[in-house]
């Protein structure tokens, strides 16, 4: 699919956030998660609200954040939806551009943001795409949302961190060594240790070694489409990726993902 050109601008008339409302609510029609005078005080407050159009003045997609606190002032980066027939045309990326600069204007250190840890094509983006960081592993954090999405499961989050000091080239070759990472963990590396794999659709844990250095916890294909067809295997899922995934992080950090779709984790005291 080819890519959409879009530009990316804050919105903030009652018309242009009633659109951007609209959206949010297409993505999450189960329970909407902002409505035209929340997104109208965000706005008016100083906070983040934009959207991303098409040449023809379409919006595609749109974002809504806040001011946060990460070791420093940043901007947290609470939705951002993009309409269903431009998603993999290169919105989302425009969207997350748009919102690096307008921090870094600011003075802000970095953009943050919560995502689906067993959602593999999120993962994928903000770590191989973006070169984003993980900050944390929050379980349920959420809590019960009944939205059409997460229905009802457990509502695990990965906190990404996006340092917008560093200049833009960094980051990128942050991207460019997280994905040579991501390659190495696509082949049979016998320093590659494996916690949970996949196989034939199913988690599979397996004993790690203490003294492992580097260690790739598997996702499910689709878990979205599993929600669907299967939702009892995708909550298997969540919590075999949870199981191994948040104790990995406890000593480690998160160093890529790979392209078959696993995290990779590396331990040890240089992993602080």
């Amino acid at each position: 699919m080819t890519s959409v050109h879009v530009t990316v601008r804050e919105l903030g008339t009652l018309a242009e956030l009633a659109e951007a409302e609209a959206l949010f609510a297409a993505t999450w029609p189960g329970q909407p998660p902002a409505s035209t005078g929340l997104l109208r005080a965000v706005s008016h407050a100083g906070g983040y609200v934009s959207g991303a159009r098409d040449e023809d003045g379409t919006l595609l997609g749109a974002a809504m954040g806040f001011l946060a606190e990460h070791h420093g002032p940043a901007l947290h980066s609470h939705l951002a939806a993009v309409a269903p027939a431009a998603r993999a045309r290169g919105v989302g990326l425009a969207l997350k551009v748009h919102q690096r600069d307008w921090a870094r204007s600011r003075g802000l250190v970095a953009v943050t943001w919560t995502f689906d840890p067993v959602v593999r094509r999120n993962a994928w983006f903000n770590l191989s795409k973006l070169g984003a960081g993980i900050g944390a592993y929050l379980p349920d954090f959420y809590g019960r949302m009944d939205d059409g999405v997460n229905d009802g499961g457990p509502t695990d989050r990965l906190l990404a961190v996006w340092d917008v000091v560093t200049p833009a080239e960094s980051s990128t070759a942050r991207a460019g060594e997280l994905a040579v990472a991501a390659s190495a963990g696509d082949v049979d590396d016998p320093e590659v240790a494996t916690a949970l794999e996949e196989r034939a659709g199913l988690p599979v844990p397996r004993a790690v070694a203490a003294n492992a250095g580097l260690v790739a916890v598997a996702t499910p294909p689709d878990v979205e489409g599993l929600r669907r067809s299967d939702p009892a295997l995708a909550t298997r899922w969540r919590f075999a990726v949870r199981d191994a995934l948040e104790p990995l992080m406890a000593t480690g950090t998160v160093a890529g993902f790979t392209r078959a779709g696993s995290y990779l984790v590396r331990r040890g005291p240089d992993s602080a």
